[in-house]
């Protein structure tokens, strides 16, 4: 195994999943360090739980054949866009991790903290061996200070020398878990500029105006009001990342690359999504969007959109489609404070590698 440079930081996060979010947020960390004059190495890591979710759809998935086609081009277009990275050896054991000998690991963003999904005693808490950890915008995920952790999570967080975190629901578990006092960043894909990044699909619904479905479900009755908005103004509705039912779609993209999915929503004309990226692409490319929140999302989300002025753009029980999508949101004060808060988060991710 080649050796690491005093200049090389690992990256330990969710990198390898077909979910756009999961990927630009690693790339903005990437880029971020890479402009620092650090050399990024992002730690081929996927748990082993991952990987079985990742991969059994292939299995399964063969008595539906579309859902296996739409497995096969996720796989191509996310593997394309891995070789952006350079990245340690792929393994799935994580013990292996302990060999690296990077001296510094980023861990974050992502719900990588999530110890619903792997418990504590994982590389995502520290056990990678490395000297220095920072904890860059992880999230607990749904998981919050009420749902009593781990016994083991205080000890774990204990091998961060620094912990920042994504959201005040992730900032009051480590203050419960370690009474510490976790600052709160930004997302990473608020860390730099895509400008260039943005890759145009060779689907041709996207030569036509369009509205973009980013959701990983969807009711009839807002199937719908998507429908009937889009009739009305003379779009096409074209959904990427998930197949939903209902679907409202005239279009179903399965295979866009997370560079094609930046300019699907640099283009569109509105966005709909239930997603947390998908709001946060949205309001990068000030495109007028509405978000539906479930139980997932909006610890995270929720209040991001207050501390930017957008909180209108949540749709409430009851709300109207229309009277949040078509209507202009206010984005420059969003960018303005986005502006500030980039900075400061840009800066306590750099200060702390130095430490």
């Amino acid at each position: 195994m080649a050796p690491y440079s005093a200049q090389d930081v690992g990256i330990l996060t969710f990198h390898r999943t077909h979910n756009f979010g999961a990927f630009l947020q690693t790339y903005a960390i990437y880029r971020t360090l890479s402009q620092a004059a650090l050399t990024p190495q992002v730690v081929d890591y996927q748990a082993r739980a991952h990987w079985i979710e990742e991969s059994w759809p292939v299995i399964r998935k063969f008595r539906r054949p579309i859902r296996l086609v739409d497995f096969i081009q996720k796989h191509l277009a996310f593997g394309g866009a891995l070789r952006s990275f350079s990245m340690t050896p792929y393994t799935r054991d994580p013990s292996a991790l302990l060999e690296l000998g990077l001296q510094r690991v980023v861990v974050g963003s992502d719900i990588v903290w999530n110890y619903h999904l792997h418990g504590c005693n994982s590389p995502y808490f520290g056990a990678i061996g490395a000297d220095k950890l920072i904890a860059y915008a992880p999230s607990f995920g749904w998981a919050s200070p009420s749902d009593p952790p781990p016994a083991e999570l205080g000890s774990c967080l204990t091998r961060f020398s620094a912990i920042s975190v994504r959201d005040t629901n992730s900032q009051n578990i480590v203050k419960a878990a370690t009474g510490r006092d976790a600052t709160v960043v930004l997302d990473p894909t608020f860390l730099t500029d895509f400008a260039g990044d943005e890759v145009q699909p060779k689907a041709a619904p996207f030569r036509k105006p369009y509205l973009l479905v980013y959701a990983f479900d969807m009711t009839h009755e807002r199937a719908a009001e998507i429908r009937n908005i889009a009739q009305s103004q003379g779009l096409t509705v074209i959904g990427v990342g998930y197949r939903i039912s209902p679907n409202p779609c005239d279009h179903m993209l399965m295979g866009i690359s997370p560079f094609e999915f930046l300019w699907a929503v640099k283009h569109a004309t509105y966005v709909y999504t239930n997603t947390f990226h998908g709001s946060v692409f949205s309001i990068k490319y000030a495109k007028p969007f509405a978000v539906s929140m479930g139980p997932t999302v909006q610890p995270k989300l929720e209040q991001l959109l207050r501390r930017l002025g957008l909180e209108d753009r949540i749709l409430q029980e009851g709300t109207r489609l229309g009277s949040v999508l078509t209507v202009d949101a206010d984005f420059a004060t969003a960018h303005a404070r986005l502006s500030t808060e980039a900075n400061a988060s840009r800066n306590w991710l750099l200060e702390a590698l130095k430490r």
